[in-house]
C-alpha cells in the first residue's frame, strides 16, 4: 500500500507539472501521470487479491513547489519504488507484474532527467 501511495503522489505531481511545463515536457508529464495511476491500480489489485479487501489509500496532496523541486522529489519516489519492485520481481504469482513496473520506473527516471535537463537554466 505504501508504494501505491507513492505512485499516486507522483501521478498528482506529474499532472500538476504538466500544467506548468512547456511542450513537449508537458506531454511527457501527462503520460507519466497516467502510467503512475495505472501502477497504483495494479498495486491495489495485487493487495486485494492477497488480502481479499480493497486497500484504503489516501488521496495525495501535491505541493505547489517549483518544477525543479517537484522533479527531485519525484525522482526519489521513483527510485524507492524501483527498488521495491526489483526486490519483488521473483514473486511466484506477481513477479512478472513487478518486473514490468520496475521497467516503467526506470523509464520514468530517464524521462525526469530529460525534463530536468530541458528546463534547467
Amino acid at each position: 500500500v505504501a508504494e501505491a501511495e507513492e505512485e499516486l503522489a507522483d501521478a498528482a505531481a506529474y499532472l500538476r507539472l504538466s500544467k506548468k511545463l512547456p511542450m513537449p515536457q508537458a506531454t511527457a508529464a501527462r503520460q507519466m501521470a497516467q502510467q503512475e495511476q495505472s501502477h497504483a491500480a495494479c498495486l491495489k489489485g495485487i493487495n486485494t487479491m492477497i488480502t481479499g479487501r480493497k486497500p484504503m489509500v489516501p488521496p495525495p496532496v501535491p505541493a505547489d513547489d517549483p518544477p525543479d523541486i517537484v522533479l527531485r522529489r519525484c525522482y526519489g519516489r521513483e527510485m524507492r519504488c524501483l527498488a521495491q519492485y526489483e526486490a519483488r520481481q521473483n514473486d511466484p504469482q506477481y513477479g512478472h507484474v513487478f518486473r514490468s513496473l520496475a521497467r516503467q520506473e526506470q523509464e520514468h527516471c530517464h524521462r525526469i532527467l530529460e525534463i530536468f535537463g530541458a528546463i534547467s537554466k
